[in-house]
């Protein structure tokens, strides 16, 4: 069934249409919300108010896609709450990552090794948290999740090639933060 198709069930008060939207819409926007604010549970928290909310008022939504309008709700409310924490940290630090030991050290035949690991890590997290958010962002969806160009672009408001030349960018200002070599030309073929 059609998110739309659902979205006409929920809006003439058929409550189970909300379960197939919950599940179909939820793991991606809780990702968009976590990639905004850097925390995973946060963001899971901010997928489950703008579906609340999606349940509460259906009506809200009048046409177009309904992927792109939760997607803008949900990068509106993270936002929001980037907003309210101005005076503190915006990153989260990694210790307070429950994964953090778990994601890295497996693959690590070593302690030496692991540190060197965690060292690069924290290398990229400080390079991405120096560039303007909108940049790192689109970055991390595209190639952290491989999210699709045009669904970021869709995301974003942003035609495809903006987000394009937004993530070469962001790959060629972080190799030259991470290795201080002048970034290379690179020809924009990935698709």
């Amino acid at each position: 069934m059609t998110d739309e198709e659902l979205m006409d069930q929920l809006k003439g008060g058929e409550a189970t249409a909300f379960a197939d939207l919950f599940y179909r819409h939820r793991g991606r926007l809780a990702r968009i919300a976590a990639i905004s604010l850097r925390n995973r549970a946060d963001g899971e928290d901010v997928a489950h108010e703008v579906l609340k909310e999606l349940f509460e008022r259906p009506h809200a939504f009048r046409k177009g896609s309904l992927r792109a309008y939760l997607g803008a709700v949900t990068r509106n409310r993270a936002r929001d709450i980037l907003r309210k924490r101005e005076s503190g940290p915006v990153m989260m630090p990694l210790e307070d990552d429950e994964e953090h030991e778990h994601r890295y050290h497996p693959r690590t035949p070593d302690p030496e090794s692991a540190v060197r690991e965690d060292a690069r890590y924290v290398a990229v997290e400080r390079a991405l948290q120096a560039l303007p958010r909108e940049d790192a962002e689109m970055f991390i969806l595209r190639k952290m999740h491989d999210t699709p160009y045009p669904e970021i672009a869709e995301l974003y408001a942003k035609s495809i090639e903006a987000v394009r030349t937004s993530v070469m960018r962001t790959k060629q200002r972080l190799r030259k933060t991470l290795t201080d070599e002048p970034p290379r030309k690179e020809v924009q073929n990935e698709r």
